[in-house]
């Protein structure tokens, strides 16, 4: 069965009706992985979101103005300029540190996620702005996300079948239909309401939610939502869910804790992965999810969601991920961003290496 849809459980229950064929496949050796430093970002800003409209990659800064693409994928040296949005006052006191102040996160700042689709880049933040573009990142227009309750703040956007949505720590969500321009407020109840992360595919969106073992999903472009749970049998007790993609057909989910990977491929019914592994940082390309440990270093990668393996991959202490694919050699490659702390409180972290993977899934033939 696993060579007819891998990852599915094998099928028990035959009677005289049932039609059973497997399809004989020559498998190939899995292609090396291979990491390449790239130049370091010239800036000290924290770069965790990076995405791409699969052949034209962009970083993110967490706050700030400059936004990077890669014209080479040896350095980050295309600089894209975002406009000013949010809060004016552009410095606060740093609560951490009184009598010193701090950009104000309101203040082109706080950006999480970034996602591209129907020919659009749609970036957000925590707090509802919102920029989007149709001009590979040069323009940006800029509209905002239904106001949220105090405290709450948005975490990840996505998109599939013509409509953008938004998720945050808060019963309510939203979503688009004209390309960023405007968004429809949904507010409905499920679970706890903290979701960390939304992936989308096929028609459905997902959001996992950070302390508990819920879901819910959506498949009418976010107008409506349906609540669910994970698979809980290879732990109840740890949960910490950081993120989930789609890919290869199926929605695959991690935690930062040590536990089974859970992947659906509908969004409704979860299993567990065979190996536990741990991380914070989760992406899909080439036929394969890419897992990095932020705080280890380890890198683990599977094709299905069920099968990981750990990959020798830098050390590093990563902060951001993504995947894309050279416009020039067609050659598809994860893209790394990591921090290094600047040892003094007063002094902002740096980053430091960049990097670019190549990995892929196993070649068959059948």
């Amino acid at each position: 069965w696993d060579h007819i849809n891998p990852g599915t459980p094998l099928v028990t229950v035959f009677d005289s009706t049932t039609v059973y064929t497997i399809s004989p496949r020559v498998k190939y050796s899995p292609p090396p992985f291979t990491q390449t430093v790239m130049t370091t970002l010239a800036s000290a800003e924290l770069f965790k979101v990076i995405a791409s409209n699969g052949f034209y990659p962009i970083a993110i800064p967490e706050s700030g103005d400059q936004a990077y693409s890669t014209s080479d994928y040896l350095a980050w040296n295309v600089t894209i300029t975002l406009p000013k949005i949010g809060d004016t006052v552009v410095q606060i006191e740093d609560p951490d540190n009184p009598g010193s102040l701090i950009n104000n996160p309101t203040y082109n700042g706080g950006w999480v996620d970034l996602v591209y689709g129907n020919n659009t880049w749609v970036l957000i933040s925590r707090t509802g702005n919102v920029l989007y573009s149709v001009s590979e990142g040069q323009t940006w227009l800029s509209a905002e996300l239904p106001t949220l309750g105090t405290g709450e703040v948005y975490t990840s956007v996505a998109y599939t079948n013509g409509a953008f949505v938004a998720v945050g720590t808060s019963s309510k969500s939203a979503y688009s239909v004209n390309n960023g321009n405007t968004w429809t407020e949904v507010d409905q109840t499920i679970d706890n309401d903290e979701w960390v992360d939304l992936a989308a595919g096929a028609g459905t969106f997902v959001a996992i939610a950070g302390s508990s073992h819920a879901i819910k999903y959506s498949n009418n472009s976010g107008a409506t939502w349906t609540e669910g749970t994970v698979d809980t049998s290879g732990d109840s007790t740890i949960n910490n869910w950081r993120q989930i993609k789609f890919g290869n057909g199926r929605f695959v989910a991690v935690s930062s804790d040590l536990r089974s990977a859970v992947y659906s491929f509908d969004g409704v019914t979860w299993y567990n992965s065979n190996l536990a592994v741990q991380g914070e940082i989760l992406e899909y390309g080439n036929g394969v999810f890419l897992l990095l440990n932020s705080d280890t270093g380890v890198c683990c990668q599977s094709e299905d969601g069920f099968v990981w393996k750990v990959v020798d991959g830098f050390a590093s202490s990563y902060i951001g991920l993504g995947f894309s694919f050279d416009n020039t050699t067609k050659v598809g490659y994860f893209l790394t961003i990591d921090q290094t702390d600047s040892g003094t409180p007063e002094v902002p972290d740096l980053n430091s290496k960049a990097s670019k993977i190549s990995t892929g899934a196993t070649p068959i033939a059948r």
